[in-house]
């Protein structure tokens, strides 16, 4: 432990510095030999480098995150020349109030959950359609965002996000792409409960098909939470989701055929000979 702190106050020092890895090893090297000298800079001209270093790559951001990481103040970030008319140059964009992003960084949709999320307290988690996307089911980005917030946690609209009170156990909250999000369980339980009853079934139907979550499983929840909001239409949608539909479509039209009444189809069904031979699979 006592090395421990006399590596740490080398480093501080600028004795020492984090060497390259030899295999799984840390190394350490003089600071000198592996940090090459650089010429003398005005504070000035150093803290506009150093600002808008720090918008270029951990945006989007607010004055006030910037004098947060730094240890500067929001009066030096301004002195940088980060002030109200830089930021609505063509440089940057705004991407909700006091918050901007580089134009430079990639303008999609990892870019407006990072936004969202650092505008949210920290029992956030995205939900619905949103956390649909992040698991990789078939389902288009949409905006508004989707977020669940804890029925105690105080927080206020925010806009361009869809606020969703509800209760939040830790247990139904994943982190995915480095975002906290509900679980798919949680997330094919809250979108199997919606009140489009075609939507329902073809989001259970697309998690079962991805392997996310199984049927038992979904059918063992509804069993176990009897008086939960939303779980007669949950238990609708599990009672007609069938794992062989390969794609939205095909949940859609096969809940057409139910709801007129036709004979109920065979989804992906073998087909064989009188000798038992396969043919073929015909597709619904």
């Amino acid at each position: 432990e006592r090395v421990g702190h006399l590596l740490l106050d080398a480093e501080l020092a600028r004795v020492i510095i984090s060497g390259a890895r030899r295999g799984k090893q840390l190394t350490y090297a003089l600071f000198d030999r592996r940090v090459p000298p650089a010429p003398a800079r005005e504070r000035d001209e150093a803290l506009d480098d150093l600002t808008r270093r720090y918008f270029a790559t951990r945006g989007p951001a607010t004055l006030q995150d910037f004098a947060w990481w730094s240890g500067l103040t929001v009066a030096d970030a301004r002195r940088a020349g980060m002030g109200w008319d830089h930021l609505q140059t063509k440089t940057w964009t705004r991407m909700s109030r006091g918050q901007y992003a580089w134009v430079g960084l990639p303008q999609d949709a990892g870019l407006k959950l990072v936004a969202v999320a650092q505008r949210l307290p920290a029992g956030y988690a995205f939900s619905g359609l949103t956390a649909a996307w992040l698991l990789g089911l078939d389902v288009s980005w949409s905006e508004p965002i989707e977020v669940t917030i804890a029925r105690n946690v105080p927080v206020r609209a925010r806009a361009g996000v869809t606020l969703r009170r509800a209760a939040l156990a830790e247990s139904d909250v994943i982190r995915q792409r480095g975002f906290r999000m509900t679980s798919a369980m949680r997330t094919v339980c809250d979108l199997g409960s919606r009140r489009d009853a075609v939507e329902s079934v073809v989001a259970v139907d697309m998690a079962l098909r991805a392997g996310l979550v199984e049927l038992a499983k979904l059918e063992r929840h509804v069993h176990a939470h009897p008086g939960e909001k939303g779980i007669k239409r949950l238990r609708r949608a599990v009672r007609l989701a069938d794992p062989r539909s390969e794609s939205p479509m095909e949940t859609r039209m096969r809940l057409e055929m139910i709801t007129a009444k036709l004979p109920l189809p065979l989804v992906q069904a073998d087909l064989r000979d009188a000798t038992g031979n396969f043919i073929g699979r015909a597709d619904l």
